[in-house]
């Protein structure tokens, strides 16, 4: 009787489904005629490729992914890098390395970048004052962040900030953290 009743529910879900997706009629007698079968065709060849298709089900695949092999993104980003040398490649690079927090690639790669035209690049030297944090090199992260704002008057970040108070937070200037904090608060939407 229990399987009566899965069946008939089971009918009635994937009828309504057909209906409400536009399906072509024909599958809604296939699922009466034949009732576990057709309920099993159009659930192979309808409902579960629209499954894959959905962004949930892309955000699964890509979080599977880096749960199964961790390195594959940062093993792209190299041979990406080194089929062509790009800023753009290099930061994907940084992203990467971070990412596993292999701090000393991701160091590397931005001292290679900070040349040139992206010499005082206010996103890159974050990145590299960010990395100096963790790697408990706060008076470094200090030095970067005041060259980040001598260079790029106009810039302003609420990251950039919050990096700068926690780097003299961790470098034993408590007052001047606190200062900062302080003003932080007065505009910072988190």
């Amino acid at each position: 009787m229990p399987l009566i009743i899965l069946t008939l529910a089971v009918q009635i879900i994937f009828i309504v489904h057909v209906v409400r997706t536009g399906r072509e009629k024909y599958w809604i007698g296939l699922i009466l005629m034949v009732p576990g079968i057709g309920s099993a065709v159009y659930f192979i060849t309808q409902i579960l490729p629209d499954l894959g298709q959905s962004r949930t089900a892309g955000k699964a695949k890509e979080e599977a992914i880096k749960i199964l092999d961790p390195n594959r993104e940062f093993r792209e980003a190299k041979n990406a890098l080194e089929q062509v040398d790009s800023v753009q490649n290099r930061l994907r690079l940084i992203d990467a390395a971070m990412a596993l927090e292999k701090f000393d690639v991701a160091e590397h790669q931005l001292s290679l970048c900070l040349t040139g035209y992206y010499e005082h690049d206010p996103h890159m030297l974050m990145r590299l004052a960010e990395i100096k944090l963790v790697q408990n090199a706060p008076t470094e992260a200090i030095e970067l962040l005041d060259r980040l704002q001598a260079n790029n008057e106009n810039f302003r970040s609420q990251e950039g900030h919050m990096l700068y108070a926690k780097a003299l937070e961790k470098s034993g200037s408590l007052d001047a953290a606190l200062e900062s904090y302080e003003s932080l608060v007065v505009y910072s939407t988190g």
